[in-house]
């Protein structure tokens, strides 16, 4: 629809049938890019006030499905036009139709999606971004303000082309000219012309002296001289006419937001602007106001002045969340506008942060990612009023900045960002980031060979950890990128006399110095058990078990390897009893005065009721975890039968289903478990409800559960490793690091109480096993190397693994 004098256009009769794809007007004249069936046409309208007239130029070689795989430009004497796949450049011949002087292909699989003007210049908008394209002719694109308008001696006629052009004084003299209503040229003191070229474009200014006191009709002819850089002319010559007061002026000199007194807005509905000039008079109801070229309400004008106007600023709908906007001012026949007069931009508003925790020290780069960024923005650290600001500000994008964090105390912060364009604006992620420990020193094993560290223990200043298992790695956008695992089981000797310096113990062979003490291939993921008694240490993966004297701490002696029928999950000894937990059941050997192992039983996985994966022997009792079964069975090892005790239902009607991986025993009625990939630890009271109908002193449900903390985006928390020391309780959290919660209250008998998280130990990769020595607390971690380098989850999107 058109306001009057214009009328509505219809295209659906005789040879205007079709759908418009895009309108642009040029002058006096608008072009309708037109799609009939798949074949485009540029349809020319003129004299639209009076007995409409049209032209239909079809477009050569075009052929489209949809609508949105078309555009256009319209520049004085040529059209540029894009397709999906292609990019043509049409001219006017003498009879003025319109034909193809150039076309080009979309290279390869590139996809053209838009072609558009900027300033003067054309781009080609793609699946491969933007680039600048190519014009065969020198044309003028657009001219600011538009012709026909009444402007003021003040007001700067801007002629912008598509090319550079030839900027020497006498060149512009010559091909620029303006004469008044009468056809006579004015005066060479009353204007004034300054051509600049820019990057990609040129653009001539015509200002008016302040002398110039003549009135009506200015007609700007700008002749085919003009000459291009490369020599060739302008392609049409053409005339504009302007209507031009000088007894009364009206002139925008800036455009701000009210509230922080700069030209940056939001444009959403909640802002009001300020225009300075002059020549607004003081009726507001003599005014019109337009924001790109979007009419403003009477009402949202506030206030007026002759030299300030107030108004607010509606929603402007607009497609870009980042825009250039020019502002017109038109009073009675009098109008201005101001290019580029305000910039709108997004709020800058926090979506995540990787890493989303750090040593209390700081100096580690944070990635912060949302919208709305620039260099204007602020981050900091802590909460309100009283947190840090980070340094280091790096702008990737406006989705993407980075910072250092700031040094900080133990535990959760916000992490806020100001916007200084935007007064009072801000985005807060609450308890955000979170200072954790982190490590004081580490050993990184031999790269020749994968070597995830999947358990360790201690004995006075020597450590032995154990390799296998597998590292699931995950990007930014959640997606796995992969899982290597290994097979290869080694035992590393480490010496901690120094406890924060451990030092490798390698194995002399001959002439060979190696860094394991044994090296095996155990399928499916090398060794996952370890257990230090003594003199004894007995190391297990796969289905094989290895015995150890270690009279001599750094140089463990193989007494024997035995065999197991299936896969082995952990080994306990106790009172020279070894407890072999796996697939089968339970395995208990005697260790006799020759130090050799000997049968004493099993206890099938059939009478189990599933696959056994920890024991632990308490007093009269061996309590064994069945993940299958979802329940821990206390049997009587003073019955040669190992009667059932009782068993401990682990899952219950609020829990959902989960696979326990650890267990526990705080006391004679007490345990805890490791819930796995539900990443919590769950109380049971180990009392019998026998006087409620429960068979074999069944216990049911878990009386408390704490969650562990989540703190790394697209990382998998598993609870394993349990460890009490005093009231704190340690939990091996997989990707989650090393957890520690204080759990006096539980130990109280208060189980209602919620439990805080004391400490949290930041590592590199997935916390595996731990072990806790006088001076230290040791950590067996897996992780991935990605560009020579130990990463952890998240992974940037497209990285590749290098190794385990």
């Amino acid at each position: 629809e058109f306001a009057p004098p214009y009328n509505s256009l219809r295209f659906d009769e005789a040879a205007l049938q079709g759908q418009p794809v895009a309108v642009q007007w040029l002058g006096d004249r608008l072009y309708v890019l037109l799609k009939r069936d798949q074949q485009l046409s540029v349809v020319v309208f003129s004299d639209l006030t009076g007995v409409r007239h049209y032209r239909i130029h079809p477009v050569a070689h075009a052929a489209v499905n949809d609508l949105t795989e078309a555009s256009f430009v319209v520049q004085y004497g040529q059209i540029a036009v894009s397709m999906k796949d292609q990019y043509l450049v049409m001219q006017a011949d003498e009879a003025g139709d319109y034909k193809t002087v150039y076309w080009q292909g979309a290279p390869g699989s590139r996809r053209y999606d838009d072609v558009f003007a900027s300033n003067g210049g054309l781009f080609l908008g793609g699946s491969r971004g933007i680039e600048q394209v190519n014009v065969p002719a020198l044309a003028l694109t657009t001219a600011l303000p538009a012709a026909g308008s009444a402007i003021n001696r003040g007001q700067i006629i801007r002629l912008q082309f598509n090319q550079l052009i030839n900027t020497g004084a006498d060149e512009l003299v010559a091909a620029i000219e303006l004469f008044d209503s009468d056809s006579q040229p004015l005066d060479a003191a009353d204007y004034s012309l300054s051509a600049v070229n820019t990057v990609n474009d040129g653009y001539i200014d015509i200002q008016f002296s302040d002398s110039f006191s003549r009135n009506g009709l200015v007609r700007v002819k700008i002749h085919s001289t003009l000459k291009a850089l490369n020599g060739r002319t302008l392609l049409k010559a053409v005339s504009l006419d302007y209507t031009v007061n000088t007894a009364d002026t009206l002139k925008i000199q800036a455009v701000a937001n009210t509230t922080s007194g700069l030209h940056y807005v939001h444009a959403d509905g909640s802002e009001q602007i300020v225009i300075r000039g002059e020549g607004f008079g003081d009726n507001a109801a003599a005014l019109k106001l337009s924001v790109a070229g979007i009419a403003l309400a009477p009402d949202d004008i506030l206030a007026v002045s002759d030299n300030e106007i107030r108004a607010r600023l509606p929603d402007l709908l607009l497609v870009y969340r980042a825009a250039s906007l020019s502002v017109t001012v038109k009073r009675d026949a009098l109008s201005d506008t101001h290019t580029g007069a305000l910039v709108v931009l997004p709020r800058a508003v926090i979506e995540d942060i990787s890493p989303q925790r750090g040593a209390p020290q700081g100096g580690n780069r944070v990635d912060i990612f949302g919208r709305g960024f620039s260099r204007h923005v602020e981050v900091f650290f802590g909460y309100e009023n009283n947190g840090a600001i980070a340094g280091g500000l790096l702008v990737h994008s406006a989705n993407h900045i980075s910072v250092t964090a700031p040094a900080g105390s133990f535990g959760y912060v916000d992490v806020r960002v100001d916007n200084r364009l935007f007064s009072g604006e801000r985005s807060v992620i609450a308890q955000g980031y979170f200072y954790a420990g982190k490590e004081t020193g580490s050993v990184e094993l031999d790269r020749t060979t994968p070597a995830p560290v999947s358990a360790i223990a201690l004995a006075d200043q020597v450590l032995y950890a154990v390799t296998g298992g597998s590292y699931e790695a995950i990007d930014r956008l959640g997606q796995v990128v992969g899982k290597p695992s290994t097979s290869i089981a080694q035992l590393i000797v480490a010496d901690i006399a120094d406890p924060v310096r451990p030092q490798i113990v390698q194995k002399q062979l001959a002439s060979l110095s190696n860094p394991y003490h044994l090296n095996v291939v155990l399928p499916p993921d090398g060794f996952n058990s370890i257990e230090k008694a003594g003199d004894e240490l007995f190391i297990a993966g796969g289905n094989h078990l290895y015995h150890f004297d270690t009279t001599l701490p750094t140089e463990p002696l193989l007494l024997a390897e035995l065999e197991l029928p299936a896969g082995i999950r952990s080994v306990n000894f106790h009172d020279q009893r070894l407890y072999v937990s796996g697939d089968f059941g339970v395995m208990i050997y005697q260790l006799d005065g020759e130090r050799k192992l000997r049968k004493v039983k099993l206890i099938s996985r059939d009478f189990l009721g599933g696959g056994a994966v920890q024991s632990i022997v308490s007093a009269r009792s061996l309590f064994v975890l069945v993940p299958a079964a979802s329940r821990v069975i206390e049997l009587d090892l003073l019955n040669d039968e190992n009667g059932i005790i009782r068993q401990i239902d682990l899952q219950s009607g609020d829990s959902e289903a989960f696979e326990a991986s650890a267990m526990l025993l705080l006391d004679t009625d007490r345990l805890l478990v490791s819930t796995g990939r539900r990443a919590s630890v769950r109380l049971y009271r180990l009392q019998d409800d026998a006087a409620n109908g429960a068979e074999n002193g069944a216990v049911n449900g878990a009386v408390a559960e704490l969650k562990l903390a989540y703190l790394l985006k697209n990382g998998d928390l598993y609870a394993g490793q349990l460890l009490l020391k005093g009231q704190t309780l340690y939990v091996a959290a997989g990707q989650g690091d090393l957890q520690l919660f204080d759990i006096a209250s539980w130990l109280d008998g208060h189980y209602r109480s919620a439990i805080p998280l004391k400490h949290y130990f930041s590592v590199t990769g997935a916390v595996n096993s731990f072990a806790v020595g006088a001076e230290a607390i040791y950590a067996g971690a897996s992780f991935v190397y990605v560009n020579d380098e130990a990463t952890e989850n998240p992974l940037e999107p497209g990285a590749r693994i290098q190794g385990l």
